[in-house]
């Protein structure tokens, strides 16, 4: 049976949800820094570098030359 959801349980799937946004960003609008991803996503810039840094461990996206 399903057991109710929980504060960890949505922070989890928040980031499952924002990865494809973080990701169909970056292929359609092509490098950016994570303050232009920021901005675009309407998040606040830790959590982008966040789940940059997540995308990134998982081999995902490859950091670029701009800062």
């Amino acid at each position: 049976m399903a057991q109710p959801t929980t504060e960890s349980d949505n922070s989890g799937m928040s980031a499952v949800s924002k990865a494809p946004r973080v990701l169909e960003c970056l292929a359609t609008g092509g490098e950016m820094t994570a303050g232009e991803l920021a901005g675009t996503l309407g998040e606040p810039i830790t959590t982008v570098y966040r789940m940059l840094g997540n995308l990134e461990s998982i081999g995902w996206i490859e950091r670029g030359d701009r800062k």
